[in-house]
């Protein structure tokens, strides 16, 4: 009986300690988002509400019973905090020990309980292929549809490259398709995180669709630092765009590596992005020695349109706008270029010399045999003005 009455204590400790957390938690994000000051928004970023003391008291509560049922929502609270874990337990290992735990518990003992789904946002958060094993079983063997849906998120997520210059593999993208259907159908109003699994959604979507390789990247207008308003692509050639940050030291070594590199691919466009304002960006290329110009995106609309998080950060689009490359510059990005360039420069012979072999093997017109004028024996007797009608002006 004593037994029993603990662990219903630990159970109720643990849901009140949970329920606070959340109560405080939503009322913080709430404030955060109807501020309008930036200041005052600024100050409440600074302080949200103390996670520390929940990861003491919360494991307090459960690391006895971390493999029962009750305890769930208290691991996925553990999974989605590893920062207030490591502040709450400075001592070496402890905090990675207790996550650790929690893994094993939800491996072993909670994967097919309802609401195990709840952790798939913190296990897609990493390329452990521990976690991914975990999600792919939730996937499959829970019997909890939503569960199903919100495991299924966060495998597309953890599909996702990380970093470098992505490939966009068709199989893969596929399959990140399939994984999105999953998760609209059976957990488009579940939340997923700190977010909703229908804005995840919708974000995974404008990219498989607007930023992939392969497909129609968003257009681009902007001014450049002499405030002349610039649209791409211009529809003549390759332009590589390279989204950068005169705050950036590597985003500016590699910028002033692309200027110094244009002499030798005549057949591209180099065209910088700079989200700095149109003083700052034009005294650091002035500060680089180049004389090209850089569009400016103070605002952040562009950087926005493409998703751009980090600098330097590269587009490669054809003369029509669809992506060829992206993704951070590595040690491939080079070789990439020069191939995709390549490549491109082969299409267009191709289709140029197609072009020309259809113009030169069209049929000839074909000439309409007109009956022959009857023969007069009397020319007819004149009338009127003789004088040749006006010529039809010719239309090209």
């Amino acid at each position: 009986m004593g037994t029993m009455g603990q662990v219903i204590a630990d159970e109720a400790g643990a849901k009140a300690i949970l329920d606070d957390w959340q109560m405080r938690y939503s009322e913080w994000d709430a404030a955060v988002k109807i501020e309008t000051s930036p200041e005052r928004k600024k100050e409440l970023l600074s302080s949200p509400p103390d996670s520390i003391s929940v990861a003491r008291d919360l494991w307090k509560q459960v690391h006895k019973d971390l493999k029962k049922n009750y305890a769930l929502p208290a691991v996925v609270w553990f999974l989605e905090h590893p920062e207030a874990l490591e502040k709450a337990y400075p001592k070496e290992g402890q905090a990675k020990k207790i996550i650790i735990a929690c893994l094993d518990a939800l491996e072993k003992e909670l994967l097919l309980v309802k609401g195990a789904g709840k952790s798939a946002w913190a296990l897609s958060q990493t390329q452990d292929l521990r976690c991914r094993a975990i999600l792919e079983t939730m996937k499959d063997c829970n019997q909890h549809t939503e569960d199903q849906g919100l495991a299924a998120l966060g495998l597309c997520l953890m599909m996702k490259e990380q970093g470098g210059m992505k490939q966009d593999s068709r199989s893969v993208m596929m399959a990140r398709g399939q994984l999105l259907k999953d998760a609209i159908v059976k957990a488009i109003d579940a939340s997923f995180g700190p977010v909703t699994v229908q804005d995840v959604v919708k974000e995974e979507i404008y990219e498989l669709n607007n930023l992939s390789i392969g497909t129609t990247a968003p257009k681009v207008e902007l001014p450049n630092t002499t405030q002349q308003l610039v649209s791409l692509p211009t529809g003549k050639s390759p332009v590589l765009l390279i989204f950068w940050d005169p705050n950036n030291v590597e985003a500016m070594k590699f910028l002033e590596k692309m200027m110094n590199a244009r002499a030798q691919m005549p057949q591209l466009s180099v065209m910088p992005i700079s989200y700095a304002s149109a003083e700052k960006t034009s005294e650091t290329l002035l500060n680089l020695g180049t004389s090209i110009s850089s569009l400016v995106d103070n605002k952040g609309k562009a950087f926005k349109d493409f998703r751009v998080t980090m600098t330097p950060y590269v587009y490669l689009l054809d003369n029509k706008g669809t992506v060829l490359m992206r993704g951070v510059p590595d040690m491939l990005f080079d070789t990439r270029l020069s191939e995709l360039l390549k490549q491109y420069a082969q299409v267009a012979e191709k289709q140029q010399a197609k072009s020309d072999n259809k113009a030169m093997t069209s049929p000839a017109p074909i000439k309409q045999k007109l009956p022959k004028p009857a023969v007069q024996t009397k020319p007819a007797p004149a009338s009127g003005n003789m004088s040749a009608p006006p010529l039809r002006p010719l239309s090209f």
